[in-house]
């Protein structure tokens, strides 16, 4: 017959045996029996707490742990593992107390100085908790772990040369620390090395496959990077672990969106709107692909569903006053453009796309105002000045609006929406201005760098021809002009394509331009929205 000592003994060696195989709810059982014949060893409730752990039991290895110290205050592996569990648990000041006290009873172990630093960074105190990593180190110098939680601790401080070298350091004792190529690039990108920092991420996955959290760090560097597929594989990585990810599911789209793959891109954009019916994002965002697709009128139903949600979204009503132009809406289009001047009276944006707008349906008096008001705000925006001397010359004011121009093309020499407006009135104007030799000189300039594509910019260096008296190579550049035109906007291209053929030059007067000439036919460009 055993002892109740001897029967305690074989419970904690089957225990132990059940642990080993992880068979933790049997081992529980093992050293509970023990624990019921000895009840005042430390160890038993040690092995417990241990085993409680193993299932997830946090708050039931605690107790054990507890009752272990209350036995045998002295067993440091207890203080220990009771504060692991407490941090597990995210009861961090707990953790860094036990912590301390493994420390006093064990001054040579450097675990619970590296368990300790841990809890003091989330308890936000770096410089003592780089203190405890420094301890560490000074113990084991080439503890691989220590020199990366010291490297996160550097990182969390923005010391990031410094958390760069630690990171190096843990990587040499142990290059297939996985997590350890993963930090390090998070400091180069800090840095603004973004390549090292795809190395690393790279190099991370490489080693470790499964460490998920790499997949979304390296597409977002792709995705800034502009790296559109790269950004796309590896944001389909992530949707592979987690289908819902509503921000990877957002960036794929726009990725997708740049990619040309405009279906994929509402498909995605469609199962975060699904997931999150009440978040405007993903309407926006859908929205934007739409415009890219030019489906104005589903574009515009997912800015008015954007503005039901956000009813002071500048930027909706922006875009949606975009899309209401595209469909020749125009009046749509002003009025929301007026709206983001409501919300935002300080910024250039709006007033410049409502005098776009007015502009656009001949109303340059009206575009006035608003044309001063954005270049009084963005002084420094080259289209903005462009604008104005759009207006301008509508209004018959060719002087004013070539000193427009000229500034547009101060502030970007390839403004070749300026360059072909300053080309066409030094073509085309009877008065004073009229200069046929630079207005040919500018014209070939913006047909070269336009690559022959812009009919506008051919039809310009068609007049600018005729100016000259070169009327055959006028004509050629005119039918060249024509062939880039729909059908329906040929009439004017058509008429002026006569009079060079006829041998004569095509010229405005400048009282009031008549309207639907093509003196400015480029689109002007947009203010990033």
């Amino acid at each position: 017959m055993l002892t109740p000592a001897e029967q305690s003994r074989e419970l904690l060696r089957r225990g132990r045996l059940y642990a080993r195989r992880e068979e933790f709810t049997s081992a529980v059982e093992a050293f509970t029996g023990a624990v019921d014949l000895t009840p005042d060893d430390a160890g038993l409730y040690f092995a417990r707490g241990n085993a409680h752990i193993g299932l997830s039991q946090l708050a039931l290895a605690i107790e054990d742990f507890t009752l272990a110290i209350q036995f045998a205050p002295k067993l440091a592996a207890a203080w220990h593992n009771r504060a692991t569990t407490h941090a597990e648990r995210g009861e961090f000041a707990a953790a860094a107390l036990d912590y301390t006290e493994a420390i006093r009873l064990v001054p040579d172990d450097p675990d619970p100085l590296l368990g300790r630093g841990v809890a003091r960074m989330k308890l936000a105190k770096l410089d003592e908790a780089l203190a405890d990593f420094d301890a560490a180190l000074v113990l084991v110098p080439d503890m691989g772990r220590a020199h990366f939680q010291r490297g996160q601790c550097r990182a969390a401080q923005g010391h990031h040369e410094a958390a760069i070298a630690d990171f190096t350091k843990a990587l040499e004792i142990n290059p297939r620390q996985s997590r350890a190529y993963s930090a390090r690039a998070q400091s180069h990108e800090a840095l603004g090395d973004c390549i090292a920092a795809l190395l690393d991420l790279t190099t991370s996955l490489r080693v470790n496959p499964k460490l998920i959290e790499a997949y979304p760090h390296r597409a977002r560097i792709h995705f800034d990077l502009q790296k559109w597929q790269n950004a796309r594989d590896d944001y389909s990585a992530v949707l592979r672990t987690e289908p819902k990810h509503s921000v990877a599911l957002n960036h794929r789209a726009i990725a997708s969106a740049e990619l040309g793959l405009f279906a994929e891109a509402v498909a995605d954009l469609t199962a975060v709107i699904t997931a999150a019916p009440d978040d405007s994002e993903g309407y926006f965002n859908r929205a934007q692909v739409r415009v890219r697709q030019k489906d104005w009128e589903r574009a515009i139903a997912d800015f008015t569903r954007v503005l039901a949600l956000t009813p002071d979204d500048a930027a909706a009503y922006l875009q949606r006053g975009h899309a209401s132009v595209a469909l020749l809406d125009v009046e749509s289009g002003i009025r929301d453009f007026t709206r983001v001047v409501e919300l935002e009276p300080t910024a250039a944006r709006g007033y410049y796309n409502r005098a776009t707008a007015l502009l656009k349906v001949g109303r340059p008096a009206e575009a006035r105002p608003d044309a001063a008001r954005a270049a009084a705000l963005e002084p420094n925006r080259p289209g903005i000045h462009f604008l104005n001397g759009q207006v301008d010359y509508e209004l018959g004011e060719a002087t004013s609006a070539i000193a427009h121009f000229n500034r547009a093309i101060e502030l970007d020499a390839d403004h070749l929406p300026a360059i072909n407006s300053m080309a066409w009135i030094l073509a085309t104007t009877t008065g004073q201005l009229r200069d046929p030799a630079r207005a040919l000189e500018l014209a070939e300039r913006i047909v070269d760098q336009s690559q022959k594509a812009e009919a506008g910019y051919l039809d310009t260096l068609a007049a600018a021809n005729a100016a000259m008296q070169r009327y055959s190579t006028a004509v050629e550049w005119q039918r060249k002009a024509i062939a880039l035109v729909p059908p329906d906007d040929s009439t004017e291209y058509l008429e002026r394509l006569h009079l060079y053929e006829a041998g004569m030059q095509y010229l405005e007067e400048q009282k009031g331009r008549p309207t639907g000439t093509n003196t400015i036919s480029h689109p002007a460009p947009r203010l990033p929205t």
